[in-house]
């Protein structure tokens, strides 16, 4: 068997998407997170000085774009067709562009920077949200399945999932702004492989 050991701090973020990939395929790993207080003295030891990374029998992979194409590719969460797939990941690119482009609305919410967090949510937030989410919305709106892919779930539902759970916390006006992608959030979190975990995992605002 496969010995996976996945490294990242102790909240969804980044790493969460790929836990998902292994519960839903019902495949055990590892999973090693890192307190805050630990981190720099462990930066120094992951490959590239990032996280999350994975090991896959002792040998690393770090990125999680990568970790996921690889992951999702191994246990069904991609579509079989090459041109649907292609566009899956076209979102996923264009939705992880959107997400640097509020990290500043993320970095003055949780207290990271200085900022006038209503300021940046009118003119950097707002903006991207509307941008982003037409074009997903306009994916799920074409799919036959609910999902980003007529096949059905994708590793790239998961993150975008995730996503809406987190931004639905930072944003009071998600809900009633693009209330799809609370119904998407809800239809892949009912998936049954996922309900163990995610009724038992430790509650985090990102």
């Amino acid at each position: 068997m496969v010995a996976y050991k996945l490294y990242y701090f102790d909240l969804r973020g980044g790493g969460e998407t790929i836990r998902l990939i292994f519960h839903y395929a019902n495949i055990p790993f590892e999973d090693c997170r890192i307190a805050l207080e630990d981190w720099p003295k462990i930066k120094p030891t992951t490959p590239t000085g990032k996280v999350p990374y994975l090991e896959v029998d002792g040998k690393p992979l770090p990125e999680s774009g990568a970790i996921l194409r690889y992951l999702g590719k191994k246990f069904g969460l991609v579509s079989p067709d090459e041109w649907e797939n292609a566009q899956m990941e076209y979102i996923f690119e264009y939705f992880k562009d959107f997400l640097m482009e509020i990290k500043s609305y993320f970095q003055v919410t949780f207290h990271q920077i200085e900022g006038d967090k209503d300021q940046i949510y009118k003119d950097v937030y707002l903006p991207a949200a509307e941008k982003a989410y037409k074009k997903v919305g306009e994916m799920l709106s074409k799919s036959t399945s609910g999902f980003l892919a007529n096949s059905g779930i994708t590793w790239a539902d998961l993150l975008l999932a995730e996503s809406t759970l987190t931004l639905k916390g930072m944003d009071s006006e998600f809900e009633k702004r693009w209330p799809f992608m609370i119904e998407h959030q809800k239809r892949v979190h009912s998936i049954p492989q996922l309900q163990k975990y995610l009724e038992s995992r430790k509650p985090s605002p990102v």
